[in-house]
């Protein structure tokens, strides 16, 4: 699993394992090189309380597609309106510190 910068497409940081470990194991492993000035665009499936926390952790701002139930108690959910992208039980969640 890569962490990349979007611009330039320059890998900041790696790590490699057995497929037998999840995404999200090798995805926390990326967390510490996050920063706040960071936006860190993810795709669906990393969305445990745990890993949503442990991003959040880091101060960088997170953008990615979580179910609704899957929302953290630091997560506001509020809905989107429809588009021809989404559907209507599409949910926007916005980080609020404490």
């Amino acid at each position: 699993m890569t962490l990349v910068e979007t611009g330039t497409r320059a890998v900041i940081a790696a790590v490699f394992g057995p497929t037998r470990e999840g995404e999200t194991s090798y995805a926390n492993r990326l967390l510490h090189h996050l920063s706040p000035e960071m936006l860190v665009l993810w795709d669906r499936g990393f969305d445990s309380n745990d890993f949503l926390t442990a991003a959040h952790a880091t101060g960088a701002q997170v953008l990615g597609r979580i179910p609704s139930a899957a929302a953290h108690q630091s997560f506001k959910l509020s809905p989107t309106p429809p588009t021809s992208r989404s559907s209507a039980a599409s949910r926007c969640a916005s980080s609020k510190p404490r």
